[in-house]
């Protein structure tokens, strides 16, 4: 089957960045297509993620209604690997969001505004003509195709980025991640059985309202995360680990072991899981006709390995830079630079941040974590800084304390401050990104 339509822009995959961005495209009245490969707008996300509290303003989307606002915790820890040492963190920047009802929330009030909403289509590869994307072809669930046209295709497609990767070689956007830079994640939301629930069930440390982030859990770059809720009769898991971290666990395994000192607990009411990208971000996210945008142009926060925060983020200059183009009606590499540039010297410049803090811990043992925590190297500040996604302080006052508290392990503190050295260096070579395509 092949049908000629004609949009302003078409958006392959309606996960956060491709919601965020129809969210804004429809508000700059510009003629947009939205397919998601799903039967139903994010029927696949259906878990609940942490989010960078002020990303919403930022991104210039709607702040979750109360529907989809996850509960939070009354306190909130981080522990060593053997969970005898544990910091808390006060004022934690995040809200914990219900990812699907959220992604629906912003898509309605898109669809509302004017914006084409297409499921069960997946986006296949995209159409060229002269060295541009003008389209893409799709298929449905029976496999029947069609090619449908735009003057500009976004891919938000995730981490396998469908269009991204099949662009011309000489475009150099079609490059692939290496499988040291995924991590798998998954979380669930199980019931907790009052019926089942005694005292005596609950294991040290876990405690009613207390949420708690062991560090190290299968390897040095990895977490577990545990948040009992006896009021509302919930448990919430977080696990995330490299797939080589700690033997071949899978994240399902990893929660099973707690479930298994858990034994009130009930069904899963949330859940899910996937690989994540963890890397500098792409270079090179357009292309003629084409901009990548979330996982598929690696967009991810490497020290926390969350995504949506960055992904709406990156919408919002997008669209901006979309508008714009349709309006002088040039859609080539150079007039969807400006989207490459203010991302990397933004956002991107923390990733490319924190991708050298990352590759720095994978270095470590998993002991030198625990050392690091107990001394004090790493506590409540330096968690607060990393979830907001700002570099570390550099300053005397702040520099002097962390060798009080830690000159006992002296090597480990010239590591630590090594690469935030570097962290540093990268962080301000992308503040300096070219403003313009040469």
């Amino acid at each position: 089957m092949t049908d000629q339509r004609d949009f302003d822009l078409i958006i392959a995959g309606a996960g956060p960045a491709g919601a965020a961005l129809a969210y804004r495209m429809a508000a700059g009245g510009a003629s947009v297509l939205l397919l998601e490969k799903q039967e139903a707008p994010a029927r696949d996300r259906n878990w609940v993620v942490d989010v960078e509290e002020g990303c919403f303003s930022r991104a210039n989307i709607p702040f979750p209604t109360k529907d989809s606002l996850w509960k939070k915790p009354r306190e909130h820890f981080l522990a060593t690997s053997d969970m005898q040492t544990m910091i808390e963190i006060e004022r934690v920047p995040l809200v914990s969001v219900k990812n699907d009802l959220y992604i629906r929330e912003v898509l309605n009030r898109a669809v509302n505004a004017g914006i084409t909403l297409m499921c069960g289509r997946e986006a296949c590869s995209p159409i060229l003509n002269r060295d541009c994307v003008v389209g893409l072809e799709s298929r449905d669930s029976s496999g029947a195709k069609e090619k449908i046209y735009a003057r500009i295709v976004a891919d938000c497609t995730g981490i396998n980025a469908a269009l991204r990767t099949r662009t011309p070689d000489h475009w150099r956007m079609n490059e692939s991640i290496e499988p040291e830079d995924i991590v798998f994640a998954r979380r669930e939301v199980r019931s907790v059985r009052k019926d089942l629930l005694s005292e005596e069930m609950i294991c040290k440390p876990y405690r009613d309202g207390v949420r708690i982030d062991r560090s190290g859990a299968r390897g040095p770059y990895s977490i577990e995360s545990v948040f009992l809720d006896l009021k509302d009769l919930f448990v919430d898991i977080l696990v995330g680990a490299k797939p080589d971290a700690g033997g071949k666990r899978t994240c399902a395994e990893m929660i099973d072991t707690i479930i298994d000192k858990m034994p009130f607990t009930g069904e899963v009411l949330y859940g899910g899981e996937g690989p994540i990208p963890i890397r500098s971000p792409h270079n090179c996210p357009v292309g003629n006709g084409i901009i990548s945008i979330g996982d598929s142009a690696f967009q991810t926060v490497p020290i926390h390995g969350s995504g949506f925060a960055s992904a709406v983020i990156a919408a919002e200059i997008a669209a901006r830079n979309i508008i714009h183009a349709l309006e002088i009606k040039r859609y080539d590499r150079k007039a969807l630079w400006t989207y490459v540039s203010e991302f990397a010297r933004g956002r991107g410049a923390l990733i490319a941040y924190y991708d050298v803090i990352r590759r720095s811990v994978d270095k470590m043992r998993l002991s030198d974590i625990d050392r690091m925590i107990r001394a004090g190297i790493i506590g409540q500040r330096e968690t607060v800084t990393g979830l907001s996604v700002r570099p570390f302080p550099v300053s005397p006052v702040y520099l002097a304390g962390k060798i009080i508290r830690g000159y006992r392990h002296f090597p480990l503190l010239v590591r630590f401050g090594i690469a935030g050295v570097r962290a540093k260096m990268e962080y301000e070579k992308y503040r300096k990104y070219p403003k313009y395509y040469e």
